[in-house]
Parts: structure tokens; sequence; C-alpha cells
């Protein structure tokens, strides 16, 4: 691991094999060490392309800025970091909130960007995801800390279909595999991130997807209440290049091999083409 003062940010990261670069960017909670389950990694490596990855401002051991902040700001550290590693014009690959980044990067730095990958998440929020999100903040920026409770609830909302969350024993599973993703934020983290996401729902972000220059593929999960296919078809359709690729039987948070093959093939031929 290495480490780098960025945008006036302490940003820890890693870079891994050879070819052409490809920077992966977080999810809301999520720590960069996430990327290793599953097959994605691989896969891309496996295409030809060196990765890049780090925790967003917000994750230890990256630095946990005072909030509130935006996600132009996590975009600008972005930016800032594949200067720093002098890997532009690279790939992108964004998670939900990194998705929302990695939008936001590749409109406004074109030059440092070859194509983008959006993973459930670019384009607007649903307004129940946003109703949801606004509640927290509230809550946060009134110094509640969040009941571990209210995290896993939203937590199975994220990862589990409405027909999975009838079953008792997979809920149990799936809150022991996310658990990383609701404790995982440094201080002031969960809130500068959840600040973050309500900034950006309460704008439309779709319009200018107009302007996007770089060739772009979008992944949307079948049952996601944050992005769902239907927001995700118009970002797919709003881009001049873009390819659209559904996730059959997953939610928001992909649990399943059969859904994550899905995404690895989608990857895979995407970078291929590139």
């Amino acid at each position: 691991m290495a480490e780098a003062t960025v945008n006036g940010v302490r940003l820890v990261y890693e870079q891994r094999g050879e070819g052409t670069p490809l920077l992966m960017i977080c999810g809301t909670g999520q720590t960069a060490a996430m990327w290793e389950l599953g097959n994605l990694l691989t896969t891309i490596q496996d295409a030809g392309c060196s990765v890049a990855t780090f925790d967003n401002r917000g994750i230890p051991p990256s630095e946990c800025p005072e909030p509130p902040w935006t996600t132009g700001d996590m975009a600008d550290d972005a930016i800032a970091l594949i200067e720093h590693l002098e890997i532009g014009p690279c790939h992108l690959l964004g998670a939900s909130l990194g998705a929302n980044i990695t939008q936001t990067v590749a409109l406004k730095r074109p030059d440092l960007v070859r194509s983008a990958i959006f993973q459930v998440g670019g384009g607007n929020f649903t307004l129940a995801a946003r109703l949801m999100l606004e509640g927290h903040l509230e809550l946060m920026n009134q110094g509640i800390e969040l009941p571990k409770a209210l995290g896993q609830a939203t937590m199975l909302d994220s990862a589990l279909t409405a027909a999975q969350r009838q079953d008792d024993a997979t809920v149990e599973q799936i809150l022991e595999v996310t658990a990383g993703l609701t404790s995982s934020f440094g201080p002031g983290g969960q809130q500068g991130q959840t600040g973050a996401n309500v900034a950006w729902s309460k704008e439309d972000h779709l319009a200018e997807l107009a302007d996007m220059s770089v060739p772009c593929l979008v992944l949307a999960a079948e049952h996601d209440v944050f992005f769902p296919p239907a927001n995700l078809k118009r970002v797919a359709e709003t881009i001049p290049d873009a390819r659209y690729v559904e996730i059959p039987g997953s939610a928001h948070i992909t649990t399943d091999p059969a859904g994550a093959k899905v995404i690895t093939d989608a990857v895979r031929e995407f970078l291929s083409s590139q």
C-alpha cells in the first residue's frame, strides 16, 4: 500500500499488474479491499489492464476530513490521484457512489478518461432512496449515531431482493457477509459520504450525460432500489456511446456467483473492445 496527499486529502492506494491503466472507485462505505471479492480484479487484469484501487475520503486508512463534502469533492480527489499516478487517460470503474464519482470525473476531465463503467450507479437516485438517505443524514447532523439495526436494515435493502428478505437464514448470512460496509467509516466518514449522496440526489444528473464524450458501460441490477433498471436505462440512452447490461435476480449489491459472472463477462467484453 502507498499513500499520497492529493486535493488536500491523504489517500491510500494500491497498484497492481501491467497494461492499460484502470482506476476503481468505491461505493458508500466500501473499502478498496472489498474489490477482492469475486473475480472482478482478475477479470480486469486478464483483459490487459493494470489496476489502481484506493480508499475514498472517509474510509480509513485514507483521511477523514470534516464533513460536509460533495461528490464533486470526491471526484476532484480521483482526478488528482490520476494525475499523481500519471495513469491518464485511464479506464474508470465505479460502483454506486463510485459510479457517480466516475460520471463526474469523465464529464469534468475527459482528457484523463479512456472509458467509464457505471456499476449500479450514475444518473439519478430514486425518490425513495433520497428520502431514506435524507433521514439518515438528518440524524447524523443532529449528532445522533445511527443505531446498528437501522444500518443493518438499510444493508438488507441494498443486498437482498424483496423475496430474499423473507428468508431469515438468508438475512443472517448477508448481514455477516456485508458487515464491513456498516463498520468501515472513519470519524465523520459516514456523515460525509451520506451527505454527498443526499446532495447528488437533490440534483438532476441525467441531462448532463448527453455531453459524455467517452464510451461507457452501464451495469444495472434487476431489483436495485437505489438505481433501478428504469433509471439506468435512461442513463445508457442519454450517453452518446453506451452499452447497457442488466444483472438478473440481483439487488443493489450483487452477492450471488451467477450475478457476479454477468458483471465480469460484461466488463471483460467491454474492456477488450476499447
